[in-house]
């Protein structure tokens, strides 16, 4: 069975990242949803940055996949949505719901 993994790509140095590592859990929890959250650092995982053509942070995708492993393989199958930059929570909710 699928699960649905949030995977926010950031920095350390990016304000808007450190605010979405609290944001993003919460709206997952809010919605019931059974999630797995993960934060990447985006200069230190420049080949998924690279495939995924990020261009700025933060940028948070959700998959949906039978586990982490099959993301690492390739992150750009099983992207059920994404948002660039730092967003209303209404607009995280929304998506994350969507991706239920």
């Amino acid at each position: 069975m699928s699960k649905l993994f949030v995977v926010q790509y950031g920095a350390g140095w990016c304000g808007p990242c450190r605010q979405l590592k609290e944001v993003l859990p919460n709206i997952c929890t809010e919605l019931g949803a059974e999630y797995i959250y993960k934060d990447i650092d985006e200069k230190q995982n420049m080949e998924e940055s690279c495939k995924l053509e990020i261009r700025s942070v933060p940028a948070t995708y959700i998959y949906s996949a039978n586990s982490i492993e099959e993301i690492n393989k390739d992150v750009t199958v099983g992207i059920k949505g994404k948002i660039l930059g730092y967003n209303s929570k209404e607009e995280f909710y929304t998506l994350i719901k969507n991706s239920l």
